[in-house]
């Protein structure tokens, strides 16, 4: 991914939401996991944090199916000046998601791109009931990468409408920026993440492109 080609973030709450990279942050948001960080999926504050906000933003109902901790979620939101941090989050949310699609209708002059998802277990128990939708939290990840969710059950593909990107795999944290864009994380990049909304709860699936019932 060549250089010019990357967003990065400009506010540091919501670079701490999205990559952890800020420690001073961690008092704040009680030391909640990042949305790329997260491996327990009753603790993912952060995800329905920004699923929120993204929600508020663009008006579309608020769905999750992961778990997490509804007291700390609850703490955070309280603690003086949340208010107008969060909305200089959804600022900079909204300023990464015009240049964002800015730049993927210029790039792929479409208007869907086809993007994979590995299925979690929410997402199977309807899959398997419907194999023709995907029923996905309102912010989901994707990648570019066909073969990225290989070890899981079951990856299908879908042609996702460009305006549904939020984030994609160009997007990169302001610690980046700060030291010049060299050494560091390349952010979505490293699992060539897409970060993806739902209007309605279901998207079309195209293909089923692997399965490993080995999993």
């Amino acid at each position: 991914m060549c250089v010019n080609d990357r967003i990065y973030i400009k506010n540091p709450y919501l670079d701490y939401l999205m990559f952890s990279h800020w420690k001073e942050l961690r008092g704040f948001f009680e030391e909640i996991p990042s949305w790329v960080n997260t491996s327990r999926n009753d603790q993912q504050e952060a995800k329905f944090l920004l699923t929120e906000m993204v929600s508020d933003i663009f008006d579309i109902k608020f769905t999750v199916s992961f778990g997490y901790r509804l007291e700390v979620v609850e703490k955070i939101k309280s603690k003086l000046g949340y208010s107008i941090i969060e909305k200089t989050i959804k600022a900079d949310i909204m300023r990464l998601y015009n240049e964002t699609q800015k730049k993927l209708k210029h790039d792929f002059k479409t208007n869907s791109l086809l993007l994979y998802r590995g299925l979690n277990s929410p997402e199977l128990l309807h899959f398997y009931e419907n194999p023709t939708q995907l029923k996905t939290n309102t912010l989901s990840s994707f990648t570019t990468d066909v073969n990225f969710y290989g070890h899981l059950e079951v990856q299908v593909s879908i042609e996702v409408p460009i305006e549904n990107v939020l984030f994609y795999e160009n997007l990169c944290p302001l610690r980046e920026l700060i030291n010049g864009g060299f050494g560091r994380t390349l952010g979505l990049y490293v699992e060539r993440e897409v970060i993806v909304f739902n209007k309605n709860e279901y998207f079309n699936i195209k293909e089923v492109t692997h399965t490993n019932m080995d999993s």
